[in-house]
């Protein structure tokens, strides 16, 4: 069973069809051309405003366009046709995919797995993708994605990507300075350790012992 959502923006009138089951033929890619018209006529802002529907199968639709859209412009960067930032961060997509990045519907999720992973491909949009909180989102895919091939692709744009590895040498530095920080306000404040605590003491004599023994 096929549902058909029509929504209007602007001038233009966009489809989503929403199936009862998440069954699609292969993705095609877009034309670069194609895609700037699809971006002019306002085709990212009106899938963003399809999201806001509750409906999973729309939600569903939305992220694997967006995951399509992520797809094409990373071809197009890898081959020279394209260069600049993302359309998809131009327009505002960025928050919607980290907000959904891991959400428990798993078509959503894979969809978003692959949008984020295409994106970071290019190195362009990394600092916005850094700003915008999508770094942990990698992160985390690299550790956590159900799916083998998603996390080493993701492990291999994190661990090649100058500006990625910058910005978590960054955060681990952070990290353990607030470690020292803690460590240093614990011991301002007279908190001792359960460990610490356990080294202080002495050990009890028992009663059969004597002080010389």
């Amino acid at each position: 069973m096929v549902q058909v959502i029509e929504l209007q923006f602007e001038n233009s009138y966009f489809t989503c069809e929403v199936w009862s089951r998440v069954s699609r033929p292969p993705s095609v890619f877009v034309p670069d051309k194609l895609q700037t018209e699809l971006r002019a006529e306002g085709g990212i802002k009106a899938l963003l405003g399809m999201a806001r529907c509750a409906h999973p199968g729309v939600l569903a639709q939305v992220a694997r366009g967006i995951a399509d859209f992520a797809k094409c412009e990373s071809r197009a960067a890898t081959q020279g046709s394209q260069s600049g930032k993302s359309l998809l961060i131009d327009d505002g997509a960025l928050p919607w995919i980290v907000q959904n990045a891991n959400t428990e519907a798993p078509p959503v999720r894979h969809y978003i797995e692959f949008a984020l992973c295409h994106l970071a491909q290019n190195e362009v949009n990394a600092k916005d993708m850094i700003s915008g909180g999508a770094l942990w989102e990698l992160l985390r895919i690299s550790r956590d994605s159900s799916r083998a091939d998603v996390r080493t692709t993701a492990h291999r744009i994190l661990t090649s990507s100058p500006i990625f590895q910058a910005e978590v040498r960054r955060l681990r530095i952070e990290c353990k300075k607030n470690l020292i920080r803690l460590g240093v306000l614990a011991q301002r404040s007279g908190f001792t350790t359960p460990s610490r605590q356990r080294k202080k003491r002495k050990p009890k004599k028992t009663g059969g012992q004597s002080d010389n023994s």
